[in-house]
Order: structure tokens, then sequence, then C-alpha cells
């Protein structure tokens, strides 16, 4: 029994492993070795017990005819010939199902037999390459293949289909960065009548029964199965559905309404002319007619009758009914227009759009390289990179989010306190807040509606998550985003969005900052200060209160804690009041120009390679890494503010007119969208790959670029279906109500 048993196991270590190409990894060239060894050196003595087990169900007749002379070292192949011809369920039953065990022996006489689909089957496991001390430690095997193979014996029966299962091996030897849990991985193709528990009790009864030690008992054993839609998943189609109808329907309101006011437009137009002047004026054609009509400079003749039309269309398109209304906000046409209007105001700050814009492709470069190391061969190739004077800055991405908490403070105070300077009365602080949810929430929503339980129908293969990305469809933390509470849990569901988290956190402090600067602006800026200077004794503390390696800088305790982020919030604010003050015209020398210049330079050079030296036995000391810690985000914002303040106020020069360009316009207004959705896109991406990838810096950015490319392109869609709408009916509701107000007076 036990040398059955070793045997079947040793198959499914064979097929597993790949014995054909073990000869490229020493430990397992071993482990093979000396399992194999210790089978055929056994079998003598074990075939006794074998017999006195046989002798006890009456099969003494039938275990003579099988060994006959192969009792002592017969080869592996005769021994699993041998074996074939055993009832070997009776042997495992009740850790094996019955099913199960029946179509593994089918696989394995037919294996024996030559049979081309039993061939597929061990063909499709995984097996082991070289370069597992490179970071390799992934063998999906194929996954198609497994899938596509039609287990029909040559009697023309079909027996089963095959299922594609990995077995994760724990071996501490495996252990990487990406690969904590030290776990070798490994692709089979099994029946489909066999379970993970099946697998995992043939696997560990071999591990009992064998020479070698396999490093615990930490094993994984996950099988692909088929996808059943969910509750969650349908009710997340249905209210997509219902976007699209609303799309279709309120861009068909919009542009036959517009049609038709054309029309009618014309045909007021036409009424009103002379026969006189209709003789004398030459004809045009049609399209050049209503070109002309539309577009008639104030000093025409006839201004007087198209303003009174005009009057009349506005006048008419008021008694719109709400439901008209509420359609024409989720118009494509009219919500794209927007979107892609480059126009301005001329008191705004264009070069945010630049930073806003670049900001965001730093993140998903970042991302993309991060992401994606748990699926290279080469992960070690990241360790190694990572450490290099030139990666720094891509390393180092973590501070772009900071200059979006940087650009929020400023524009925070500079709009607020510009429209609370034009505001008569109060400020209606209640609607200060309202827009603020309403302008992030829905798109948010919208977004975990379609992420949280439809992502695991998008795709499959040996990387793919079966039950999505977040743990049980996040039905325990959803709330807490929704509250904007999730940065304060170490567990979260979608982990990325801590970062609106603190936003909406620091935004909801920012009316106390925003009054003390109207009134008492002295007042304001010290409470900035103290606030700054807490941020940074507080973010000490917790780095010292216990030992941390400085080379790592995402631990939620620090990354995610509002009260370690403020500090570039703090300095966006001030920012702003500078800017505000100013009215962003400011007169300085040329030297004392260059002279900020360079210290912005110095000040985000400084924080982008100030940890090089963790990587070249230059180790910061513990208070060194505090203080880095500490300051190193406020001290990119001020130099990211100051490039700000410096091409608003006309000491920006060519950074300005980079910066400023229109076509960063549109692709800012797309970047809170391609937050949301970028790691998605990279997720997907890479959870869909068939087999581990080999990085280099060129196919890493490669990668980056379709990551890029595609995440904008989801965040238009995004964009038109949820965010402009709401934004839409959020104008809407604003001018019903002062509209109301204005009637009262």
């Amino acid at each position: 029994m036990i040398c059955l048993i070793r045997i079947i196991f040793l198959l499914f270590l064979f097929i597993s492993l790949g014995a054909t190409q073990l000869e490229n990894a020493p430990h397992y060239n071993e482990l093979v070795s000396r399992f194999s060894h210790s089978l055929i050196q056994n079998w003598t003595s074990q075939i006794v017990d074998f017999q006195s087990i046989l002798e006890s169900r009456d099969y003494l007749d039938y275990q003579r005819k099988i060994f006959g002379k192969y009792s002592t070292n017969p080869s592996l192949i005769d021994a699993i010939r041998k074996l074939s011809l055993f009832d070997v369920c009776t042997w495992f039953d009740p850790g094996v199902s019955h099913r199960c065990c029946t179509d593994l022996r089918v696989v394995l006489m037919s294996l024996l037999s030559k049979e081309m689909w039993a061939i597929k089957m061990i063909d499709s496991c995984g097996k082991i390459p070289s370069g597992i001390f490179f970071g390799d430690v992934f063998f999906p095997g194929s996954f198609d293949e497994c899938l596509s193979i039609a287990a029909i014996t040559n009697d023309g029966h079909k027996h089963f289909n095959p299922k594609y299962c990995q077995i994760g091996i724990h071996l501490p030897m495996a252990r990487t960065l990406f690969n904590p849990k030290s776990l070798l991985t490994i692709g089979v193709c099994v029946p489909n009548s066999c379970s993970a528990s099946d697998i995992k009790f043939i696997f560990h009864t071999g591990i009992s029964l064998s020479t070698f030690w396999f490093g615990g008992k930490d094993h994984t054993f996950v099988c692909h199965e088929e996808q059943i839609f969910t509750i969650q998943a349908i009710v997340s189609l249905a209210v997509c559905g219902l976007v699209v109808v609303l799309l279709i329907v309120g861009t068909a309101y919009d542009v036959i309404g517009r049609q038709l006011a054309k029309l009618a437009r014309l045909a007021k137009l036409q009424k009103t002319k002379s026969p006189l002047t209709d003789l004398q004026r030459p004809r045009k054609p049609e399209s050049l007619e209503m070109t002309t009509i539309q577009s008639t400079p104030t000093s025409n003749p006839d201004d007087e009758q198209t303003n009174s039309t005009q009057l009349e269309i506005t006048q008419s398109s008021k008694k719109t009914g709400k439901i008209g209304k509420f359609l024409v906000c989720f118009s494509l046409s009219k919500n794209a227009r927007k979107l892609l209007n480059t126009d301005l105001p001329k008191d705004s700050l264009a070069p945010i759009h630049g930073i806003r814009f670049i900001s965001m492709t730093w993140i998903i470069l970042g991302h993309t390289y991060v992401f994606g190391a748990a699926f290279w061969r080469n992960n070690n190739f990241f360790l190694k990179k990572v450490i290099s004077f030139e990666f720094q800055a891509i390393g180092n991405a973590t501070v772009s989010v900071d200059s979006f908490f940087l650009i929020s403070g400023l524009l925070v105070v500079y709009v607020g306190l510009k429209t609370m300077k034009e505001e008569t009365g109060n400020k209606d602080w209640l609607f200060y807040y309202v827009h603020r949810f309403w302008r992030l929430t829905p798109t948010y929503s919208f977004v975990m509606l379609i992420y949280i339980p439809l992502m695991q129908y998008w795709g499959d293969g040996p990387y793919w998550p079966q039950k999505g990305m977040e743990a049980n469809y996040c039905r325990h933390n959803w709330w807490q985003n929704l509250l904007y509470i999730n940065n304060f849990f170490d567990t979260q569901c979608m982990g990325w969005m801590w970062y609106l988290a603190n936003d909406m956190q620091f935004y909801i402090i920012s009316p106390i900052f925003l009054l003390l600067l109207k009134k008492k602006p002295l007042r304001g800026l010290i409470l900035m200060l103290l606030m700054l200077i807490g941020q940074f004794l507080i973010t000490s503390f917790i780095w010292t209160k216990k030992p941390r390696d400085p080379r790592i800088d995402n631990d939620p305790e620090i990354y995610m804690r509002p009260y370690n982020r403020i500090g570039p919030y703090l300095v966006g604010m001030a920012y702003g009041y500078f800017l505000h003050r100013i009215n962003c015209k400011m007169t300085i020398n040329r030297f004392l120009s260059v002279l900020l210049w360079l210290v912005a330079i110095a000040c985000a050079v400084a924080v982008l390679y100030g940890r090089y030296g963790n990587y070249h036995d230059d180790l910061m000391t513990k208070e060194e890494a505090a203080f880095y810690t500490a300051v190193h985000r406020s001290v990119w914002a001020i130099a990211v503010g100051w490039v700000i303040c410096a091409c608003v106020t006309g000491y920006g020069g060519f950074v300005n007119r980079f910066l400023s360009w229109k076509a960063f316009v549109p692709l800012s207004r797309l970047t809170y969208c391609a937050y949301l959705i970028h790691p998605i896109v990279i997720f997907t991406y890479y959870f869909r790959q068939r087999f581990p990838m080999y990085i280099t810096h060129f196919r890493a950015v490669h990668i980056y670029f379709g990551n890029l490319c595609f995440s904008y392109l989801i965040a238009f869609v995004i964009s038109m279906a949820m965010e402009a709408p709401t934004i839409a009916m959020e104008k809407m509701l604003r001018q019903k109500k002062t509209a109301e107000m204005t009637t009262k007076l």
C-alpha cells in the first residue's frame, strides 16, 4: 500500500515538476533523485508488507501474476503499469472521491497506451525551468491547452473534461519580496471530477511518505471552476444597462432638440425678412446660410431680431420639463464638447492642468512596475534595478500623490477666498460639503459597482482571481469607502482609494482655515504652521517607536493616515493664500527668480534621490530616516508649489508654456476618473497573462504606455457615463435654486 501511494504521488510530482527539465534546478534534481532512489531501494522490503495486505483481501494469485520476476528493482514505468491494474481507489477512500480516483486511473492507463489526449494533459502541466534563484517560482503550464483537451479514449468513450489546478508548495527557498508566503506554484491538469481537496489529500499523503522534507504544511490547492453570475453581478449589469439607456436617450433628445431649435430659428428669421431685402441679397446655400446666422457679429443689422429670437428660444427652453432637463444631462454630445473645450477663464491657473496630468502619468508608471513585479519571471530584476540611481525617480513616484494634495489645498483656498469675496452674505457651507460629496461619490460608487462584482468575469487564466480582487466582494468594508474613512483601516476595499479618503478629510477641515484667512490671516497662517510642525513630530514619533526599514516607504501606519499626509495640503493652502493676496501678480528681480528656481530644483532632487545611499551601504540612521520620512513630502510640495507660483506670475518661461499647453486641459479633467480606473486596467492586463513575463525596461515602458492610453480611454467613458452627468445635474439644481430665490426677491 505504501509503495502504491508513493508511486501515485511520484506521478503527480513528475507531472507537476516536469522531471525531464529538472537538470537545470539542482535542489529539485536532488529532490526527485532521492525520492526515486528511496522508492526503488525500498521496493523489495515493502513488497512483503504489500503482499500481506493483498493476502488479507484474497488477492494472492493476482499479486503473483503481476509482480512475478519484477518483485525486485523494477523500472518506474513498469511499476506504474502494474499499479494501473489494481483498484487504486480502494486505498484512497474516503480521502479522494471515487470518481476522481477512477478518472485518474483512466489518465494513467491512457498515458501508458500513448493516447494523445493523455500526453497533452502531461504536456499542459507546469515544468520547472531555469531561473528559480532569479525569482521565477511560478510554473503555470498551459492553461488553454489543458481546458481544450477532449479526454476521449481509443474506444470513443469520453470520460471527463480536464480541469486546471494549481499546487502551491511551501518552500523557504522560494521566498522573495513578492512571494512572502514562500510558495513554489505549479499548474497541473486533472480530471474535472477532482476537487482541490482531492488533490490536497493525494499530495499530503505522498509528502507524509516521502523521505524529502517539503518545508511545512502551508501548501495551497486551487482549481479553476466555471463562473456563475451572482446576484451582485446581475444588479451591476442592470445598473450599467440603465446608464447606457440614459446616455442613448439623452443624446438623442439633445441632438434632435437642437436641430429642431435651429430649424425654428431659421423659419422665424425668414418670416421677419422683407421681400425687397430678400431680392437684393445674394442667395447662399442652406448650409452657408445657417453658418452665417449662427456666427453673426453683434454689429449685424438683424441683431435685434436675432436676439429676440434667441430670447424666445431661451424662454422656451426654460419651459422644458424636468424630465427633459434630466435627460440632457446624459447627452454625450453636450458633455463631450464641454470636456474637450480648451478655453479657460483669464484668471485660471493654467499650469495646474499640466502638473495634474503629468502627476497622473507618473503614478501609472510607478504602479506598472510595482503591480507587475509579482508576474515577472525575473522579479529579482526589480530588486536590482530599484537600487540604481536612474530608477530613483520611478521608485519614489509616491510623491506624485503629494502633488495632488498640494493642488487640492491650493485651489480650496484660492477659489474659496475668491468666491467668499464675491458673495454677499454668509457662505453656504452646507452646499460647500454637498458639492464635494456629489462631485466625487457617484462616479466613485459607479466604478465600485462595476469593478467589485464583475471583475471576476472579465477574464481567466492561471493568474486570474476567480473571486475578484477584493476579499468577499468588500461585503464587510465597502461602507468605509463611501464614508471616506477607509484610510484608517489596514484591510481596505480598493486599496488605492486611501488618497480620496485623505483628500476628503482635509477638505472637511478646510473651512476653519478659510474663515481665519479671510478675517484673521495671520492667525490662519500660524495655525497652518503649527499643524505642519505637528505633522512632522507625529510622523517622526510613529517612525521611531518601533524598528523599521528606511528603504521601505509603504507602511500603512505612516503612508495612509491623514495626520502623516496633511503636510503638502497645508503647503498648498499657504500657496493658495499667497496667490490670492497678490492677485497672481508679482515683481522680483531676475537673480531672485533664478535663485528660487534653483532652490526648488534642489529640494525636488533631494527628495527623489535622498534615499539612494540606503541601497549602497550608506544606510540612514534611525533619526535621519525619521526626519526624512516626516518632511520630504512637504519639501516636495514646496518645490512644486513654486513652479505653479512662478508660472502664473510670469516667471515660468518655457516651463509655463509647456504646462499651460491647451492639450493638457481635457486630459487634466479626466484625471479623477483615470485615478479611479488605472489600477483596474493594470490588474486586468497582468492577471490575464498565461505565462510569467521576462521583464526589461523596454518592455515595462511598452506596457506602461498601453496602461496609460487604456486608462484615459476608459476614464473618458466613465466620465461621459457618470461624472459629467452628475456635474450637469448639480448645475441644473443649483440654477433652479438660484431662480427660485430671484423670484422671491
